[in-house]
């Protein structure tokens, strides 16, 4: 008598005879498939986890270097601050004192400065300076123009062009404009009519047209870089 070739009923009919029956090969794939399955879920399940694990470190980290960056500006600001405050202490105010120049012109009716000039220098027939604000340690910007009148003599020339009465320069809103926390660096081209002039005077007028600042300077005490 041959021995049984099938050992797992799938499934009988009402008589009681089987309808399908698998073979112990197939029962053994199916185990192995069953297996192979069960550790790739696992494998995967394992793979998320490590992927979830790394994705909270990199938040962690990310935040933890914004947090760094964020603090890093804030020192770079402060230390940006205080190099600016030790640089505005050691900085001289007005390099060239303003001397009187006989028969300039009448002394002009000036409010309290809100800006000075330092740092003069010419190089050839080119006038270096700089508007300075005498307000910076209070963080306050101040707003204004500024004009120049050389003096040859009796003659007298403004840069930029404004009319002169007794030798003072009237607001037109076309000068050397300023807004300004710190200073603000100023060339201009001495007059070529008078280019032996002896003097120039800086004025300076505020935003609302007033005049804060006359300051006169002698050609021979300005620094010449030619």
């Amino acid at each position: 008598m041959e021995p049984e070739k099938y050992q797992l009923l799938i499934l009988r009919s009402h008589g009681g005879k089987p309808i399908m029956k698998i073979s112990p090969m197939w029962i053994k794939l199916l185990g192995i498939s069953f297996v192979v399955l069960l550790i790739a879920v696992i494998a995967g399940g394992i793979h998320l986890a490590q992927i979830n694990r790394t994705n909270t470190e990199l938040i962690r980290r990310i935040s933890a270097y914004s947090g760094e960056n964020k603090q890093l500006s804030i020192n770079i600001a402060q230390k940006e601050q205080e190099i600016i405050s030790l640089k505005n202490k050691l900085s001289p105010t007005i390099v060239h004192q303003a001397d009187k120049v006989p028969g300039l012109a009448p002394e002009p009716e000036l409010l309290p400065p809100i800006a000075e000039i330092d740092n003069i220098v010419l190089k050839n027939q080119e006038l270096y300076f700089r508007i300075q604000n005498i307000k910076k340690e209070s963080n306050i910007i101040v707003k204004g123009q500024c004009y120049v009148v050389f003096k040859m003599g009796d003659i007298l020339e403004c840069l930029p062009e404004t009319e002169l009465i007794r030798g003072i320069p009237q607001y037109n809103g076309k000068g050397i404009e300023f807004s300004i926390r710190n200073y603000r660096p100023v060339k201009i081209n001495a007059p070529q009519g008078i280019a032996d002039w002896e003097s120039a005077t800086f004025y300076i007028f505020d935003d609302k047209k007033k005049l804060r600042l006359a300051t006169p300077v002698k050609k021979e005490k300005i620094k010449n870089i030619s």
